[in-house]
């Protein structure tokens, strides 16, 4: 049956988007092995539910690439609002993996600083710019993001993997959760 009440749509729109969101977003197709205008759609698709809705991952995505460009590997949430135990003023832990290459500095968090608050109507965003871990050690922030966070965007699975490979470093026992001064972390055995 078709549809032509005034409300019906094509099924086509434009969208524009930053440059480097776009780059970002060709490459993660590409990379899929699909067409950018399916990548998008799956994209798409998948948003709007967990601890951020739809709006608000494609603005930190956005936000993403525009301070790291080609560099953006993917972006994942962690923390307590990812776990379901947030309080009123909890933050939103966001990571944002970055290629090995590219620099992390007091200058990355500074250009963040700078912008607007990324969420209008959402919680603070606490941002962790962090490149891929290692094998051997991949660090509490990896390891918290590993047991317990969603990838919101990445590039050729790389986020996912590495998740993978830390989760299966715990079960193994090579990784261990520890706590310290009352706080956990995650560490080596």
């Amino acid at each position: 049956m078709n549809d032509t009440s005034p409300t019906a749509k094509s099924g086509r729109f434009v969208l524009r988007v930053p440059p480097a969101m776009h780059q970002a977003l060709h490459s993660a197709a590409r990379e899929a092995g699909l067409s950018l205008n399916e990548y998008c759609v799956r994209r798409l698709g998948g948003g709007g539910s967990g601890p951020v809705g739809g709006d608000q991952a494609a603005a930190l995505l956005t936000r993403g690439t525009e301070i790291l460009e080609d560099a953006l590997l993917g972006v994942a949430l962690l923390g307590s609002r990812v776990r379901g135990n947030a309080g009123p003023d909890s933050d939103l832990d966001v990571l944002f993996a970055v290629e090995s290459g590219t620099e992390i500095s007091r200058d990355t968090y500074r250009r963040w600083d700078a912008l607007p608050s990324v969420l209008d109507d959402g919680p603070t965003v606490d941002p962790h710019f962090a490149h891929l871990p290692s094998d051997e050690s991949p660090g509490n922030l990896w390891g918290e993001a590993a047991m317990e966070g969603v990838v919101l965007f990445e590039r050729g699975r790389l986020v996912s993997e590495a998740f993978v490979r830390i989760r299966r470093a715990a079960a193994g026992g090579r990784l261990v959760r520890r706590v310290a001064h009352g706080q956990p972390y995650w560490a080596v055995a």
